[in-house]
C-alpha cells in the first residue's frame, strides 16, 4: 500500500523533481506517512491509519454534516491524500442494536445516496459507503455500544472508495470507564 501511495501522489513527485531540498522534503513527508494511531477526545475510539493526519478539531468547515463540535470527538485531515477522518458520538442508543441498524439502513436507502453500499450488521457495527455527486465520497462505520453510538467516517472529494475503506481498516472501540 505504501508503494501505491507514493505513485498516486503526483504533486509530491513534481516537487521532488524540482530541486534537491524539495526532494529531501518529499522524502521526509513520505517517511512521515508512517502508521499513526488516532484516539477520540473521549478515549472511546481509536483509528490506526497511514498518512499524515493533523488535528482539525477547531475547523468547523470540516465537521460532518449535521454534527456539532461537541459531538465530534475526533477530526483529523490528511491534506496530501485529501481525506478527512471523523468520529461522532451520537449519545446513548434508544433501541437495541438490531433495530438501530435496521433503521439506519432504511434511512440511508431512503436518502438517495449515489453508489450506496451497506454491509451486513454485526452485533456492534455496520459499514456503509456512498459517493458524492461531484466525485469522492464517504466510507463509514456505525459502532453500537450499550452506552454510546459512534459513527467513524473517512470522507474525501477526490479519494477513491478503496482508499477511504483502507483508512478505516483498523478502527477499535476502546474499553471505556463507565
Amino acid at each position: 500500500a505504501a508503494c501505491e501511495t507514493k505513485v498516486s501522489n503526483p504533486q509530491a513527485e513534481a516537487a521532488a523533481s524540482s530541486a534537491a531540498p524539495a526532494a529531501e522534503a518529499a522524502s521526509v513527508a513520505t517517511e512521515a506517512a508512517a502508521p499513526q494511531t488516532l484516539t477520540s477526545r473521549d478515549n472511546a475510539v481509536s483509528v490506526s491509519v497511514s498518512g499524515n493526519f493533523q488535528d482539525q478539531s477547531g475547523n468547523a468547515a470540516l465537521l460532518p454534516e449535521g454534527a456539532n463540535a461537541e459531538e465530534v470527538t475526533l477530526l483529523q485531515r490528511d491534506d496530501d491524500a485529501d481525506i478527512t477522518l471523523s468520529v461522532t458520538d451520537l449519545g446513548k442508543p434508544a433501541k437495541p442494536a438490531k433495530d438501530y441498524y435496521a433503521g439506519l439502513k432504511s434511512a440511508l436507502e431512503a436518502g438517495g445516496l449515489a453508489d450506496l453500499k451497506v454491509g451486513a450488521a454485526t452485533e456492534n457495527r455496520m459499514d456503509y459507503s456512498f459517493s458524492y455527486p461531484d466525485g469522492g465520497g464517504e466510507n463509514c462505520i456505525a459502532i453500537y455500544h450499550p452506552e454510546n453510538l459512534y459513527t467513524v467516517c473517512a470522507a474525501s472529494a477526490t479519494a477513491a472508495a478503496p482508499q477511504l475503506a483502507d483508512t478505516l481498516k483498523d478502527v477499535k472501540l476502546l474499553k471505556k470507564a463507565m
